[in-house]
């Protein structure tokens, strides 16, 4: 997904880790959840965990901007885009967030692993929860999943070039920018409540924490 602060570009995608990165906690997570019928990977990145949440449905949709679905990139050894690697499989529906905006569709569970902490909008951030909360079937739930703590992040005050940004920093590099954001518990619980999220469970696995909420 991309940005645009102060006339800098910032690519959040540049940042998605690949699925041999995929946290043990998280797949332990998604192992343990119930199988249904529809699944979205919002914010799908570089599927880091599709192959996972695949076993737990009849239909994975993956939603990313379309500059994400669409270039060519590294993904299970090969290169090619999103949109070519699964476009035989009748099972995995596409959509750039246009077009999930758009839809009227409803899911069982919305699966957004790392999302909110890297947009640098707010507007953007409420946008998508809006959207969210709108496609959760009746019985269904969103799964949000933060990290809240990290040495590495403590340290990015101190880069060249880092200035405070919402729930983190923002890192000039020249045109670009890269924003580096971590949303602890608390704050993660309350602004899904003011979007008039209901909190089902709230975990803390790691360095994350692991919300369900509709």
């Amino acid at each position: 997904m991309k940005y645009l602060i102060n006339n800098k570009i910032i690519k959040s995608h540049n940042t998605a880790k690949p699925y041999i990165q995929a946290s043990k906690l998280t797949i332990e997570y998604i192992n343990r959840i119930e199988s249904v019928n529809t699944i979205v990977d919002y914010g799908c990145g570089k599927l880091r965990y599709t192959y996972y949440l695949r076993k737990k449905c009849k239909q994975l949709i993956l939603v990313d901007s379309e500059e994400q679905l669409a270039r060519k990139q590294k993904l299970f050894d090969r290169e090619i885009s999103i949109r070519e690697l699964v476009k035989n499989d009748k099972d995995i529906k596409v959509l750039n967030e246009q077009e999930y905006a758009k839809s009227q569709d409803k899911y069982d569970i919305i699966f957004i692993a790392n999302v909110l902490s890297a947009i640098p909008i707010l507007e953007e951030r409420h946008k998508l929860l809006e959207n969210v909360k709108n496609s959760i079937t009746q019985k269904g739930y969103a799964i949000f999943i933060s990290q809240y703590t990290d040495t590495y992040f403590k340290n990015i005050c101190y880069m060249q070039g880092a200035k405070e940004h919402l729930d983190g920093y923002l890192v000039n590099k020249g045109k670009c920018a890269t924003y580096y954001g971590i949303l602890p518990p608390v704050k993660l619980s309350n602004i899904l409540e003011e979007k008039g999220f209901k909190i089902l469970q709230s975990k803390i696995l790691g360095k994350s924490v692991y919300i369900r909420a509709n």
